[in-house]
């Protein structure tokens, strides 16, 4: 198996832990907020995972690009960046954020979220690292 298949297998299960999340075994609630002029919005973890899912589409699309391009680096650098928004996004203070209290959900979430990135910088160094280098192959 070459890198790019390598790689981009890896980006994939990125991909599939973001989407899977957000979509089946974590996702976030659908409460509202109520605001002080009496109206509702949704909760930020709301936004969180809408932000992830798209975060995840987009891995997603990374990982097909990888299976057909013959440099890439440029997709590794991509799926580096990625995983790092993805991070970003969890924290208050940069990003979105997810709720203060731990016993919600989107707690869960932003685990599989903060996963998924790290599996998708892993897969984007392999990438730029496996440019140029041959992986050894089994017979």
């Amino acid at each position: 198996m070459n890198k790019r298949k390598i790689s981009g297998i890896i980006i994939l299960i990125a991909a599939i832990f973001m989407i899977g999340a957000v979509k089946v075994w974590a996702p976030v609630c659908q409460k509202s907020l109520e605001l002080a002029n009496g109206g509702e919005t949704h909760m930020k973890c709301f936004y969180y995972g809408t932000t992830m899912m798209y975060i995840g589409v987009l891995l997603l699309a990374e990982a097909i690009v990888m299976f057909f391009v013959k440099n890439t680096r440029a997709v590794g650098i991509i799926a580096v960046v990625t995983g790092l928004l993805m991070i970003a996004l969890t924290s208050g203070n940069i990003g979105i954020g997810v709720c203060p209290n731990p016993e919600m959900m989107c707690n869960s979430t932003a685990l599989w979220g903060r996963i998924g990135a790290v599996v998708a910088m892993f897969g984007g160094i392999v990438a730029i690292i496996g440019e140029g280098t041959n992986i050894p192959q089994v017979k």
